[in-house]
């Protein structure tokens, strides 16, 4: 399990290197690795592989918003929060209201990242219309600003 971040590294550093079919095979094995019990409580390991599928060449979106919606609070937020990195720029207007509609019960540091995300891939007046609704709930956190 400790190769995971060598393993992780080399794979993203020789992409290029790697055949399309065999990058496939590598991303299909990674998520399974993710949705498989032998890292369900290594948050660091699944943060790391979820960064991984974030990347151009390995990206899996349905993977990527799976970690958005099923990481539990037993875990940290780690792998989640990285899942909703990966997902900046990468969302159709369908899974920014998904991600949208989690707002309220994810933890503050979710809330940060998920609206600029979500205010991404909303078309612009029902993202405005969306962040003049959550502006009230958020007026109390500092690192939070919405115009």
């Amino acid at each position: 399990m400790y190769g995971v971040d060598y393993l992780a590294d080399m794979l993203a550093k020789n992409a290029n290197a790697i055949p399309p079919e065999v990058r496939a095979a590598v991303r299909e094995q990674l998520v399974a690795l993710l949705e498989g019990p032998a890292f369900s409580e290594l948050d660091w390991h699944r943060a790391r592989i979820v960064r991984l599928l974030s990347s151009d060449e390995y990206l899996d979106v349905r993977a990527l918003m799976k970690v958005v919606q099923t990481e539990g609070a037993a875990s940290t937020a780690l792998p989640r929060l990285a899942a909703l990195e990966g997902l900046h720029g990468r969302l159709d207007r369908t899974d920014a209201q998904t991600v949208r509609d989690l707002f309220d019960v994810l933890d503050p540091w979710s809330k940060r990242r998920i609206i600029p995300l979500v205010a991404a891939g909303l078309p612009r007046d029902e993202a405005r219309a969306w962040l003049r609704g959550i502006r009230h709930g958020i007026a109390d956190d500092l690192l939070l600003s919405v115009h």
